[in-house]
């Protein structure tokens, strides 16, 4: 039987940010309660916000998942590892002037569309190590 867990904890919290893949979901299942968890957030009158490292796929991506896990879900919950990325980059004035390496989903997702991904990944590397004259270690 699934054990009960009070939401007492989170009296004080005005917002609740919740990893994704392992936490939420498995693969393409939601964990069991992950709904009702997530309702109980809303319905407190809390924020909720979703939180993943994964630069794998793009933001579009994820929130087509969680619409389709039924988990409420629109663009101003979810905060991706690359939005934290442009973030720091821009506070620090980085931004644009950068080289962006990331797959095809990467390149799609809306925080970094001011970039311009090379279009083959695995040269990607290979290029950004030879631009900054780095050497493979196979050339030693």
């Amino acid at each position: 039987m699934p054990r009960k867990t009070s939401l007492a904890p989170f009296a004080a919290c005005k917002a609740v940010v919740c990893d994704l893949d392992g936490t939420l979901y498995l693969d393409q299942s939601p964990i069991a309660g992950a709904k009702e968890f997530l309702q109980a957030i809303l319905t407190s009158g809390r924020q909720l916000f979703y939180f993943t490292n994964n630069t794998s796929k793009s933001r579009r991506t994820y929130l087509e998942k969680l619409q389709r896990l039924e988990f409420p879900a629109a663009e101003h919950h979810l905060i991706t590892a690359a939005d934290c990325t442009i973030h720091y980059l821009k506070q620090n004035h980085l931004f644009p002037e950068i080289f962006l390496i990331g797959n095809q989903d990467l390149s799609g997702n809306s925080s970094v569309r001011d970039f311009s991904p090379l279009p083959n990944p695995s040269a990607q590397c290979e290029t950004a190590r030879r631009g900054a004259g780095i050497r493979h270690p196979a050339d030693l």
